[in-house]
């Protein structure tokens, strides 16, 4: 019996080697990809110059050739990695304008007549693909953070007008001059021209668009490291800036020589795009693996033969049936303090844990309070013969009965919602889950209150601590829940409890509302508190806090916009705070 558990563990092991090993395969193979794709662009520079030197054949072909090349690498590999099927219909038809960019550049240079209205509209088409290029990058990062099914809003279809009224004025250019001007007469449009209204409108509009995809992109990144990263997107647009005051000053010069205009947009709209999947701003299935080994949870993947094909570190012994009738129901393993779930994945079956240790444990002590209440009063009769001994009793006893008023609510909604579990029960793991939400406040409520009674005053890390471990078990509960702390200092013990006893009932009241939750900290001259609710106008208990907030000389603000509620308290820090 033991063999074959070596033998099992052994080849459990070799398969998860084997899932690593084409994981950082896909990485080096991305890289590789998108070097070879920089490598096809450059090389149009030398080509260029190679066919100058030749009289009588053209260079065009073999560059539409290069970035046709280097466009279909770059798509595949976005259709590979990114998670959202919207996303990667606009990508992609941003490199089937890229395409169309360069389609109309060759016929222009190679099939029409040097000079002519054809050439010259064929010139005006240029906008066309590139003003709608970063139109549709703009949509494609407006699907960050939404689920997989989410459609974009009809209201920013109203983006098109503006779009297709540019368009429309650069293409009758020749009826109103406003983008181009031929001081030479139209006839003569290709030897000298300025650049009017209109064009500084089409730059304008690119700038825009991209300086809005990074504040998105930005704004929406759910972990600080990857916002770090923000300067990656901006090498491309840098590039290209510095290409555009190049080519204005000098469309002669050595670098517009060598790469034209159509080109460099050709390369700087899919290669912005890339370096924000790089940088992580724009989310991919690239850093699966990473997410998986730093996961607390457990968990696992296992083909329909019931072989385990990769698992977590903290992956506990499964049998094939039980993943099975995970699905269905949640599973109580042997050790009555794990709980297993799983889903049908392509090719097998995708399984999870979850530790309920926690609220097994807060059942029990709940059932043997009444010991302990005859218990403490054996103590506080023993109290009455030794008066140093009545005193501690007594604070102590104290300290007990302000834990319970402040979080009887809480343990009375959690021991009605425990007797109600059953076996069967369809919403039990919602139900442990908010289970959880009540049990992290008691806990921490309890210790805030006697380190309160302590001292008097608390670090402002504390209550920290504790905000951060509530938003830790929302997102068990399955709301996207982030938060941010800047600074230290610290506050009364008191105004800390009325802080993290505002924040549980506002988010007790709209739990089974909101999607996502975002609570900043900051301690620069006070100490301020702000929430952020997704899809909550409004909600219970505001009234009753802001007066309390008053009371301890602080302020307590509200405003929705949007379907989304925003709250702002603030409370007077001990001596200031360190930003």
């Amino acid at each position: 019996m033991q063999i074959h558990t070596i033998f099992d563990t052994m080849k459990e092991k070799r398969l998860c080697l084997q899932v690593e090993e084409r994981y950082l395969r896909k990485i080096k193979k991305t890289i590789f990809l998108d070097w070879v794709c920089i490598f096809l662009i450059i090389m149009s520079g030398p080509v260029r110059v190679l066919f100058n030197v030749i009289p009588g054949y053209s260079c065009n072909i073999i560059i539409f050739l290069l970035y046709t090349s280097a466009l279909f690498i770059w798509i595949s590999q976005v259709k590979r990695r990114l998670l959202q099927n919207e996303e990667c219909k606009f990508l992609s038809g941003v490199a089937a304008l890229m395409l169309f960019l360069m389609a109309v550049r060759t016929i222009k240079f190679d099939f029409l007549p040097s000079g002519s209205v054809y050439a010259r509209y064929a010139w005006y088409l240029y906008y066309v693909p590139q003003t709608l290029a970063v139109l549709w990058m703009f949509f494609a990062v407006l699907y960050i953070g939404k689920p997989y099914h989410y459609q974009l809003e009809r209201k920013w279809r109203i983006l098109y007008i503006p779009a297709f009224i540019l368009i429309g004025g650069i293409m009758t250019n020749d009826f109103h001059q406003l983008a181009f001007r031929f001081p030479d007469g139209i006839q003569n449009w290709g030897m000298e021209y300025t650049r009017g209204f209109l064009y500084i409108l089409a730059i304008g509009w690119i700038v825009i668009f991209c300086a809005m995809i990074l504040v998105i992109t930005f704004s929406r990144c759910a972990f600080s490291q990857n916002r770090r990263k923000i300067w990656i997107p901006m090498i491309p647009l840098e590039i290209g800036g510095v290409y555009t005051i190049i080519y204005i000053l000098s469309p002669k010069g050595l670098f517009p020589s060598l790469y034209k205009m159509a080109e460099v947009i050709c390369f700087i709209f899919p290669a912005f795009m890339e370096c924000l999947i790089l940088a992580r701003l724009l989310p991919s299935n690239d850093s699966y693996m990473d997410l998986w080994q730093v996961s607390s949870a457990g968990g696992g993947l296992m083909d329909f033969e019931g072989n385990i094909f990769y698992s977590s570190e903290k992956c506990l012994p499964v049998k094939k049936e039980q993943i099975i009738t995970a699905k269905r129901k949640t599973v109580l393993l042997s050790d009555e303090q794990t709980i297993l779930r799983s889903h049908e994945v392509s090719g097998g079956w995708g399984f999870w844990y979850k530790d309920i240790s926690d609220i097994l444990e807060l059942n029990r002590n709940l059932e043997d309070v009444g010991d302990v209440l005859v218990e403490e009063n054996a103590m506080l009769e023993g109290a009455i013969r030794l008066s140093e001994k009545k005193i501690k009793v007594e604070e102590k006893n104290q300290l007990y009965n302000e834990i319970a008023r402040e979080v009887s609510p809480q343990l009375k909604e959690l021991n009605e919602l425990l007797d109600s579990l059953e076996q069967n029960d369809q919403d039990i793991r919602e139900k442990l889950c908010y289970g959880g939400v009540l049990n992290v406040y008691i806990k921490r409520c309890s210790n805030l209150l006697i380190m309160s009674r302590q001292s008097g005053v608390l670090n402002v890390g504390e209550l920290w601590l504790a905000l951060s471990e509530s938003l830790e078990y929302m997102r068990l509960y399955g709301i996207k829940a982030y938060g941010e702390k800047k600074g230290e200092g610290f506050l009364y013990g008191k105004d800390a409890i009325l802080v993290y006893e505002s924040f549980e009932k506002i988010i007790e009241s709209v739990l089974q509302k909101t999607r996502a939750v975002m609570v900043l900290l900051d301690m620069k001259d006070v100490l301020s508190i702000k929430i952020q609710l997704d899809r909550v106008k409004s909600t219970r208990n505001l009234l009753e806090i802001q007066k309390k907030f008053e009371k301890c000389n602080g302020t307590f603000e509200t405003f929705s916009e949007e379907d989304t509620l925003y709250i702002r308290g603030t409370l007077p820090l001990l001596g200031g705070g360190v930003s």
